[in-house]
């Protein structure tokens, strides 16, 4: 998690929610923002957008809750045609499935069936 304080420049929009720490047995609070680094063989620009938004989410309201990346891939590998790592990354229909799968209502919209100034 980051806090946008920690940065030199913070005049961004991001979701941030209350986290809870503990640091050298020291209880912390801390207004952040899911952050990971992607190693290309579990974690690609796909896994870490779903890891984010279900850290945020789980981490914000009780209805959701945080998963790793482990769990990501294998509540995918139920689907899977093929194996899933090193990743490849995920498709639009990989993804929405594992939110779906995570508690969200899911909907793909495609730029091909809305006039581009309707679609942003």
């Amino acid at each position: 998690m980051i806090s946008p304080k920690a940065l030199k420049k913070s005049n961004f929009l991001c979701c941030i929610v209350k986290i809870n720490a503990l640091v050298n047995g020291v209880k912390l609070d801390c207004f952040s923002f899911p952050h990971a680094s992607q190693d290309k063989e579990t974690l690609t620009c796909a896994e870490t957008s779903i890891w984010s938004v279900m850290e945020y989410f789980g981490n914000k309201y009780s209805e959701y809750k945080p998963v790793l990346p482990s769990q990501i891939i294998t509540t995918l590998s139920k689907t899977a045609s093929q194996r899933l790592l090193p990743s490849e990354g995920l498709n639009i229909y990989q993804i929405s499935l594992a939110l779906k799968e995570y508690g969200f209502g899911t909907m793909i919209y495609s730029s091909d069936v809305y006039e581009p100034i309707e679609f942003k």
